[in-house]
């Protein structure tokens, strides 16, 4: 809009220089009614009013030749803008539309790098909850050797590592040690 404001303002200006470089050659034309009649009633002589009448046809053909080549300036100049004011939507669509690309791509790059760190953060996750899970059931195999020594019927060999039966019969133990010490 602020483009279109510009380029009216553009055209009246370069109306208005046109019009001022095309005034000098025009020639004030005054017509009262009095003066015609005038004309009318001392034009005796034929040959002076058929030259002073040619004269005028003359200069009016000269004006309407003068107008209409201004009118049809004009309309080259308002056509000229309006294609300009087209060509500039064209490229400004264009890089509005190489913008939107770009941030598309962008957008893209940065989803898949966000999902290559989830991706790495889980991986870190499970690594670590794997290690952890290793040193319990290290943790149960030693309390189950250690057991032993106070259950001699206790089969390591039928034990699952991974359950929480260590666990139940460590508690047990520690019940019988902490019953016997008290009596």
């Amino acid at each position: 809009v602020v483009g279109n404001l510009n380029s009216d303002k553009q055209m009246n200006n370069e109306e208005n220089q046109i019009t001022e470089r095309f005034e000098p050659y025009q020639e004030p034309v005054e017509e009262d009614e009095e003066g015609q009649e005038r004309e009318e009633l001392t034009s005796t002589d034929l040959p002076q009013s058929d030259s002073k009448q040619e004269s005028e046809n003359a200069c009016d053909t000269e004006e309407e030749l003068w107008r209409q080549e201004k009118d049809r300036l004009m309309d080259m100049l308002r056509e000229a803008v309006e294609e300009r004011d087209m060509c500039k939507e064209e490229l400004e669509l264009d890089k509005v539309e190489e913008e939107k690309t770009r941030l598309s791509t962008l957008c893209d790059q940065l989803k898949s790098k966000l999902k290559m760190l989830k991706t790495e953060m889980d991986d870190k996750e499970d690594s670590a909850l794997r290690q952890e899970r290793m040193k319990l059931r290290n943790l149960r195999v030693s309390l189950g050797h250690l057991l032993v020594s106070f259950m001699p019927a206790l089969s390591l060999e039928q034990v699952d590592f991974s359950s929480d039966i260590i666990d139940e019969l460590l508690k047990q133990v520690l019940q019988e040690v902490t019953q016997s010490s008290v009596t």
